[in-house]
């Protein structure tokens, strides 16, 4: 298959924690004989030796807005939102990102199927159907994200509710990761809705061997919605034992005891993290 497909970003130095997942994805399709042309929603167009990328063509205009919120210093809690950011993004960036499909669409005439990866869905509200009136291939959504982007989840900071004056019809197939939010995507309006577990490739991601400097470590992004797993496997633990637990990440607000809180990592620092650490913890969302 020939498979155009629009992503967050190429750049793993974007604060997206999502972000090795999709290459590490795209490799996969490469891998098994797919075809890939990959546009990135913020960033740079990075090559690969498993994709071609194009331009993004809102480079510019999100790397402003990207410093502005980091200037501004913006609350990432549910409690502060910036609504006006899905009317800027149509208004700005949906006009070049669709006219940057429909000419890949029609150069390139032999496409199967168009891909948004996460991408917020009500900044590029009608695109779907704007796809299908070009060429009447399959239009999937893939949500890395869910639960947490579900409106039941009061979605992300910085106004970034996806689902918000988005139009979920539109879109031929939502692939998730969560069984357990299959029914409210169907209450959304979803046609048809897919689950698909988030795994990793082994020739990315493997042992090395290096020292044990840490008992236990975990990287995560929020923790409103796991406040009670953090305690139990974190909080109380650390104050406790005599091991020792390290946590990185962002958007916390929960008590981690006496585990050292460094600032998120790099991918490349936390997978050596990850390997000095004799156990890693999966703390999942109580959803």
């Amino acid at each position: 298959m020939k498979l155009l497909i629009v992503t967050p970003t190429l750049d793993l130095k974007k604060p997206f924690s999502s972000t090795p997942f999709p290459i590490q994805l795209f490799k996969g399709f490469s891998d098994e004989g797919h075809e890939l042309l990959i546009v990135p929603y913020v960033g740079k167009d990075i090559p690969s030796v498993w994709w071609r990328a194009y331009p993004n063509p809102n480079y510019h205009k999100s790397e402003i807005l990207e410093k502005l919120l980091r200037k501004n210093k913006f609350s990432t809690t549910k409690k502060r939102k910036l609504p006006f950011i899905p009317q800027l993004a149509r208004f700005l960036a949906k006009p070049n990102l669709e006219k940057l499909i429909k000419k890949i669409l029609l150069d390139e005439k032999n496409i199967d199927a168009v891909m948004f990866i996460s991408i917020p869905l009500n900044q590029i509200g009608g695109i779907a159907k704007d796809i299908k009136k070009i060429s009447n291939i399959p239009v999937v959504y893939y949500d890395l994200d869910v639960p947490t982007s579900l409106p039941s989840q009061q979605g992300f900071a910085y106004g970034f509710d996806y689902y918000k004056g988005a139009m979920i019809s539109d879109y031929d197939l939502f692939v998730i990761l969560s069984e357990g939010s299959i029914s409210e995507m169907h209450e959304l309006g979803a046609q048809d809705v897919k689950v698909v577990h988030v795994g990793v490739d082994p020739t990315i991601l493997s042992p090395i061997k290096i020292k044990k400097t840490n008992d236990f470590f975990f990287l995560g992004a929020g923790s409103d919605d796991r406040s009670n797993n953090i305690r139990m496997m974190i909080s109380e633990p650390s104050k406790t034992l005599d091991n020792k637990f390290v946590v990185s990440g962002r958007r916390f607000s929960a008590d981690f005891g006496r585990a050292k809180v460094v600032p998120m990592m790099t991918f490349h620092d936390m997978i050596i993290f990850c390997n000095r650490s004799k156990i890693n913890l999966n703390v999942v969302r109580e959803l």
